[in-house]
């Protein structure tokens, strides 16, 4: 049974067609895999048309069959292809745009982000620049200012070192110029006592020489005399008259040798004294080079000591003209402070912010301190006693006393207007409480007088800060020493309107200082 072209061409068709579809497979897969498998179909559908076959009859026949499907195949194929390669270049172009465009919006935002942290981080530095600029400008004023008072200590120091050299070399010198002329009078004096020792010791060997001399001579004379009785009485006339020559002779010879011994003693204490005066011209030599040299030196240190106090001189009076202006300056600041001072105390007396000592509440033996009558001062013999102008005040029922000087006790406390002056002491008299120095609290007759508290006293004296107040709300007296609140707990008063703050001083010389506020050392 034949079979016709057009069946066969349309079933090579549909079977190509289908085996199309089969290599191709789904259409939704991806680009790149769809690019392999028209690749892998191109590739094969080569391999068939140039393999060769066993039979070129069916070779022939296989090529007229199959040369239109095939050919139609590959021309759809590779428009399937153009195609795909068209999608394909679009997608990775619109896919490269996207990349771009995202990566141009992400560097954006992150160069956006990086120029607010870096103008952010910019802003702290300078605001810490500023800080430090600031600190290394206050640094450098309070650098200068202490390198000025270094530089005065340091003139000060100079000067006072100069001084103490110049000081020192004179002593020095003059001690060194005494110990050579103290070291030359010894030698000299030693030298001189070495040389009357010497002139003695030969004086007195030339005198045992002589009497030696003479007593051999008289040693001879004696035996020759003992040598013979006879003759000698034989001879006594001629011996009376040879001894008489011999006495003449020997006595000639004595003076002859006492001569010649003082000649050679004379010679030898003459060379002695020319020695000496020798010495003593080489001495008075040595000693005018020493005068020569110690008045050169003199010389030339008076010639330094001049140009040292004339630098000296002229420094200490430029800084004394710059000191004066400084001083000159200071003084003024300092009376217009005063004179703001005065002014501010006595406004805030008047309208009663502070308080301070009443110069007609006074004893006439304590001084008060003006213009702000703080510091009080006991001149007398007795008791004395001040209080202040105005009572506790209401703002501020408090205030404390530092000991400046302690000749004797102190009493500081609250006393009513009532109270003497003269006769008593705060605490003592009625109505009126007292701390006294000794450590005892001091207070109404119905509370008891002079009581300890916890059994311990605690004094107080030089350089101490006591302080003495009200607690308004339930009427308890507060003492405090140096800051500290001591116990007070049974201890209050009747009113606190009419109580005035007040210090009663014992001996001459005692001295405290008030302050009524408002910086107290014990904190509230």
């Amino acid at each position: 049974m034949s079979i016709s072209s057009e069946s066969t061409d349309g079933g090579d068709i549909a079977t190509d067609h289908h085996d199309q579809q089969e290599n191709l497979g789904p259409t939704n897969l991806e680009p790149f895999e769809e690019m392999r498998l028209l690749l892998a179909r191109i590739a094969e559908l080569k391999r068939q048309m140039n393999s060769p076959t066993s039979s070129s009859v069916e070779l022939v026949a296989q090529n007229e069959n199959e040369k239109r499907p095939r050919a139609l195949s590959c021309f759809m194929m590779l428009i399937m292809y153009r195609s795909w390669r068209r999608d394909f270049v679009w997608r990775r172009k619109n896919c490269i745009r996207q990349m771009r465009k995202s990566t141009e919006e992400s560097f954006d935002k992150k160069l956006e982000e990086q120029m607010e942290e870096v103008k952010r981080v910019a802003k702290l530095e300078n605001k810490a620049l500023r800080a430090e600029h600031e600190e290394l400008s206050t640094a450098h004023k309070n650098l200068k200012e202490e390198m000025k008072e270094q530089q005065k200590m340091d003139a000060l120091k100079q000067q006072k070192e100069t001084n103490d050299k110049i000081d020192s070399l004179k002593k020095d010198q003059q001690e060194q110029f005494a110990n050579m002329i103290r070291g030359m009078e010894q030698k000299q004096k030693n030298e001189q006592e070495a040389l009357q020792r010497n002139i003695q010791a030969m004086v007195v060997a030339e005198l045992e020489k002589c009497q030696n001399k003479q007593q051999q001579t008289i040693d001879a004379l004696t035996e020759k005399l003992t040598g013979s009785i006879d003759q000698l009485s034989l001879k006594n006339q001629e011996l009376s008259d040879v001894h008489k020559k011999l006495m003449e002779e020997m006595k000639k010879q004595r003076e002859m040798d006492a001569l010649k011994q003082q000649t050679e003693t004379n010679d030898k204490i003459d060379s002695l004294i020319k020695d000496q005066e020798q010495y003593a011209n080489m001495i008075r030599g040595m000693e005018q080079k020493q005068k020569d040299g110690h008045e050169e030196l003199q010389r030339k240190m008076d010639e330094s000591l001049k140009t040292v106090e004339a630098m000296v001189v002229a420094e200490l009076e430029q800084q004394e003209l710059s000191n004066a202006n400084k001083f000159v300056e200071i003084e003024q600041k300092n009376e217009l402070n005063i004179v703001h001072l005065q002014k501010t105390v006595a406004t805030l007396c008047d309208i009663g912010l502070i308080n301070r000592w009443n110069s007609a509440a006074c004893h006439p033996d304590l001084a008060l301190s003006e213009p702000d009558r703080l510091i009080v001062q006991h001149n007398g013999e007795d008791w004395g006693s001040v209080r202040t102008e105005k009572p506790l005040l209401s703002k501020n029922p408090y205030f404390e006393v530092k000991i400046l000087e302690e000749k004797g006790n102190i009493f500081v406390g609250l006393a009513t207007i009532q109270m003497p002056l003269d006769k008593a002491h705060v605490g003592y008299h009625e109505g009126t409480y007292g701390y006294l120095s000794d450590g005892a609290f001091w207070g109404d007759e119905a509370e008891g007088c002079s009581r300890l508290i916890n059994g311990e006293k605690p004094k107080f004296g030089v350089g101490d800060v006591v302080g003495c107040g009200v607690n308004l709300g339930t009427r308890q007296i507060i003492y405090t020493k140096n800051g500290e609140r001591l116990d007070t707990a049974n201890l209050f008063v009747d009113s606190a309107v009419d109580l005035f703050p007040c210090v009663s001083l014992g001996r001459p010389g005692t001295k405290i200082e008030a302050n009524f506020g408002p910086d107290f050392k014990y904190k509230f």
